[in-house]
């Protein structure tokens, strides 16, 4: 089975992005998601491409046996400029110790190059960097201390395409190298989703 979507993003009556998503379904039950994003000249690099997920989160008494396990950089959190110290490898870790918890609320725990992710009896195939969380991007966006977070009802699982450098070498210049930027006006991708067996 195939089912295409078009999505068109407009401000003030200009469309500045536009996607397609092209979902097929196998005979194993396999979900593959092939994206194609297309950008207006006018916008500014972007921070991230990619595309969200959500798992059930686990019961209390569940959270630390509630383990992610990819195939990827790591152990610790990798940002595409950030990343020469990190291993390719099998890692694993409970949704806790996947977090780094930065002074003020923020998006956090990324791992780079991956080409395997396992969460919750989900499997993800492709290239990609993800990072998992029990705290949606809207809350993050709107939290000024820690104890403003709040776990929700799910776990949210971000699986990226492409994401930019963190930045960072210095307090007076541009924070981001140019090389990781997110600039380029089209983008196409694909990942697959089954059943973890």
């Amino acid at each position: 089975m195939r089912i295409t979507s078009l999505f068109e993003y407009h401000y003030n009556d200009k469309l500045i992005a536009a996607t397609k998503w092209v979902y097929t379904i196998n005979h194993q039950a396999a979900l593959t998601v092939e994206v194609e994003v297309l950008l207006d000249d006018s916008l500014p690099p972007m921070p991230r491409i990619g595309l969200q997920a959500a798992v059930p989160a686990p019961r209390s008494n569940e959270q630390e046996r509630m383990r992610v396990t990819w195939q990827g950089l790591g152990p610790f959190e990798n940002y595409p400029d950030r990343k020469a110290a990190a291993r390719f490898g099998e890692h694993s870790l409970s949704i806790a110790d996947l977090q780094t918890h930065y002074i003020f609320p923020t998006d956090n725990g990324l791992r780079s190059d991956c080409k395997q992710l396992d969460i919750s009896g989900l499997r993800v195939n492709g290239q990609f960097c993800f990072s998992v969380s029990e705290y949606g991007q809207a809350q993050l966006d709107t939290a000024k201390h820690t104890s403003d977070l709040m776990p929700q009802d799910c776990v949210f699982v971000y699986i990226d395409h492409a994401h930019m450098g963190v930045g960072g070498d210095d307090s007076w210049s541009p924070s981001t190298h140019k090389a990781f930027l997110i600039e380029e006006k089209c983008y196409r991708y694909s990942v697959t989703f089954c059943a973890k067996v």
